[in-house]
């Protein structure tokens, strides 16, 4: 019944939560993040690794302006 595999990966697009995308086929927790890349494949509520990594970017990205803002001061 599968007629079309839009990504090549095996995986039908019928059956496919992710057609498009070759490394993914599955989204067992209906969070819109493919359980590969899920760090919570099973718990649609947890998202908290990615939450963490923009959190340290946003630390990063502010400590940063600080001390452009500080050294441009000193000047």
């Amino acid at each position: 019944s599968e007629w079309i595999d839009s990504d090549g990966d095996g995986v039908g697009d019928n059956s496919d939560a992710f057609p498009g995308d070759v490394s993914e086929t599955l989204d067992t927790d209906g969070d819109g993040v493919g359980d590969n890349s899920d760090a919570y494949p099973y718990d649609a509520a947890l998202w908290e690794e990615e939450d963490r990594t923009l959190i340290i970017l946003g630390s990063i990205v502010v400590a940063l302006l600080v001390l452009v803002a500080y050294v441009g001061r000193r000047k």
